[in-house]
């Protein structure tokens, strides 16, 4: 067996890592700017389904810095999966002016909900 060294050291290894500012998504209350919706968002109701008379979805959206939607979340959801998959697509390809961090702009995250409710003629 080998002798023990008590005067030896161990010098730690040392890695580089990139910012932490870049490997997380912001919430908006961390945010001095928040993101903004840029153009707007159509929701087209699948063909091959019939729409309920009223749902809720709620999503969370992951937008990188800048401004694209990296990720669609869906936190809760009171509609039919065929129509939740289809708010999800509308969503992925919105562009959004990026949140900020005192200038700097950054990931975030975006909380929409949207309300879903059958137009009744008369």
């Amino acid at each position: 067996s080998a002798p023990d060294q008590p005067n030896s050291k161990i010098s730690p290894i040392k890695t580089s890592r990139a910012p932490a500012i870049s490997m997380r998504y912001f919430e908006g209350k961390e945010l001095t700017l928040q993101p903004k919706l840029r153009g707007s968002i159509a929701l087209d109701n699948p063909e091959s389904a019939t729409m309920p008379e009223t749902g809720t979805v709620q999503l969370r959206l992951l937008l990188n810095a800048t401004g694209s939607v990296d990720k669609v979340i869906v936190d809760k959801a009171s509609l039919p999966e065929v129509f939740v998959e289809s708010v999800k697509h509308s969503f992925l390809s919105a562009s959004f002016k990026p949140g900020e961090i005192d200038g700097l702009a950054v990931q975030s995250q975006f909380f929409v909900e949207i309300n879903y409710e059958a137009s009744i003629s008369k």
